[in-house]
């Protein structure tokens, strides 16, 4: 689970090559979000709806959000990005910058 501001949200590691190059794609506003460690750039070929993507330091803190990222786009997070997070946009989660938790 991650925890966004005390609302839950269903967060599955993309850990395989298949998950991390397929994602969200392919798949109707899904109810839960991946995180991809490691990384610095997503894609959004294949998907069917908008992303809001946060960016995440080492300490799991928000450094930078991204939102409504459309379908067939490329995002390269900032230099300081060790993991990001991607969830469909309609979740519309509000917050400040802060850590989050797992």
């Amino acid at each position: 689970m991650f925890n966004l501001n005390n609302r839950n949200i269903p967060i599955y590691k993309a850990n395989t090559f298949w998950k991390r190059f397929v994602g969200l794609a392919y798949r109707k506003a899904p109810k839960y979000g991946l995180i991809f460690e490691n990384c610095r750039m997503i894609h959004t070929v294949g998907m069917c709806f908008k992303i809001d993507v946060f960016c995440l330091d080492g300490n799991l803190k928000i450094i930078y959000i991204k939102r409504n990222i459309k379908p067939l786009k490329i995002f390269l997070a900032p230099k300081e990005t060790k993991s990001v997070v991607e969830i469909p946009s309609d979740f519309k989660v509000q917050l400040p910058s802060e850590s989050i938790t797992f």
